[in-house]
């Protein structure tokens, strides 16, 4: 496998009376950006089983809406940790 570059998703976690944000890390290949799976990986790192609801505006919802409090989460913005990628990269 290529070398993978550190990202970080500022995610919108919404339950049923607050909103949350938190920020997470995840790797992806260089040679390409995120995807859909890269994001449900990043759930299920979670402890979440989600699926993608709303392509244009990156929202999912658990699969099994009873097994967690959240009721949807959204993909605010993913970018490139460039303080990590600039001295430290991943091979596999």
């Amino acid at each position: 496998m290529g070398t993978k570059i550190k990202y970080i998703a500022v995610v919108e976690y919404n339950d049923r009376l607050t909103k949350t944000f938190k920020e997470i890390p995840f790797f992806c290949e260089e040679d390409r950006n995120p995807s859909i799976g890269d994001f449900v990986e990043l759930f299920q790192a979670q402890g979440l089983e989600m699926e993608i609801v709303d392509f244009a505006n990156m929202i999912f919802q658990p699969i099994d809406k009873s097994s967690t409090e959240i009721v949807s989460a959204k993909i605010n913005r993913a970018f490139k940790d460039y303080t990590h990628n600039d001295t430290k990269r991943i091979r596999n």
